[in-house]
């Protein structure tokens, strides 16, 4: 377990809180560990699978598998069918997503030059490879962009508007070159969660701030290290790794 949580206010849907984590590989695309059971009552409402390698080719690597490759899923035959009952009540899940980037990943430099030599119309590899894995994996709700190197605009606006076309929302995870992902917030028709860092290189973070900067409404709540203690941050599971963390909500 990547052992990450945050909680975001949607500017789509601020009523509500969404209570999220990340997870590798075997949490949340093998869903081995932990189980779908654990997963189910968790008591989060969002589970983003960390994380998907977009190849300079345009190939997607995820959780030791060839996704897609060629406009074609290569991906584990079962993913789709995990999050269907992952969703199926009871359950406390209602949304997922796969996270693209992280610290030291190459996968927004690629898309940058895929992007500049291809487009992103429905001859381009990016399009063919996400318009194959929406077929495959309907269940996906959003990409989630962790670019953490890159912060082209041009290249990730329109890579966000493509997924948007094909069906997909956009979450942003910012720790850092706030200019950036205002402009690209700006820029993009399908967005509708901001996850800000506030761990690690985004430890200064001040969520306030970041929420002045973005305005119109969005509302910006500090994401947390599950790995690391923090005052309102309780266990799901005492059993469990104390990477298994939620907020005590209001």
């Amino acid at each position: 377990m990547l052992g990450l949580l945050q909680m975001a206010a949607c500017p789509l849907c601020t009523s509500a809180a969404n209570v999220m984590n990340y997870g590798a590989g075997n949490d949340y695309y093998r869903f081995t560990v932990p189980s779908m059971a654990f997963d189910k009552a968790s008591g989060f409402t969002t589970l983003i699978t960390f994380a998907m390698h977009v190849n300079a080719d345009g190939t997607f690597l995820i959780g030791g598998d060839v996704a897609c490759t060629n406009g074609v899923y290569t991906g584990s035959t079962n993913w789709n069918p995990l999050i269907t009952t992952l969703k199926t009540p009871p359950t406390t899940i209602n949304r997922y997503e796969v996270c693209i980037g992280g610290w030291t990943d190459t996968s927004y430099d690629n898309i940058k030059v895929l992007v500049t030599a291809q487009g992103t119309g429905p001859s381009s590899i990016l399009y063919k490879n996400f318009q194959a894995l929406k077929s495959a994996v309907p269940g996906i709700d959003a990409i989630n962009d962790d670019d953490e190197r890159t912060y082209d605009l041009n290249s990730s606006r329109s890579f966000a508007n493509m997924l948007g076309s094909l069906g997909f929302k956009f979450t942003l995870a910012p720790y850092t070159d706030q200019g950036f992902w205002v402009n690209l917030r700006n820029n993009i028709t399908n967005y509708d969660c901001i996850y800000l860092q506030c761990y690690a290189g985004g430890a200064g973070n001040d969520p306030g701030q970041w929420d002045t900067a973005f305005g119109n409404g969005v509302v910006i709540i500090s994401g947390q290290d599950g790995n690391s203690a923090f005052s309102n941050a309780i266990p799901l599971d005492p059993a469990q790794s104390a990477s298994f963390l939620r907020l005590r909500l209001p």
